[in-house]
């Protein structure tokens, strides 16, 4: 299974980013990146760039963005667990926050 990073930058907020396990990378990655633009337009009033930054991640990579996200939901760690073919995850990230750059640096 492939981890990858997708992140979308929405000013002047931060960034929206995207935690995605794929057996099919190429159409869940166009699932997923979806789903980020529409949740920066519905849910965060903004129309960003369709620029979306996509990296495979490395185990290193992988224990980052996954202890990023379970720090804020018990929940994901348990999904994590389960997935066997697909896990999605969208989070949003503060420009100010550490979390920010360590998440920009795995691009």
């Amino acid at each position: 299974m492939k981890h990858l990073l997708l992140t979308i930058d929405v000013p002047p907020y931060g960034s929206l980013h995207g935690y995605l396990m794929t057996v099919n990378d190429r159409r869940d990655i166009e699932i997923a990146s979806d789903k980020m633009l529409n949740v920066a337009k519905k849910e965060m009033g903004i129309d960003p760039l369709p620029i979306i930054l996509c990296t495979d991640l490395d185990e290193e990579g992988k224990t980052i963005v996954r202890d990023i996200v379970t720090e804020v939901s018990q929940e994901a760690a348990e999904l994590f667990k389960k997935a066997d073919h697909f896990h999605f995850t969208a989070f949003y990230v503060s420009s100010k926050s550490n979390d920010h750059k360590k998440l920009m640096d795995l691009h």
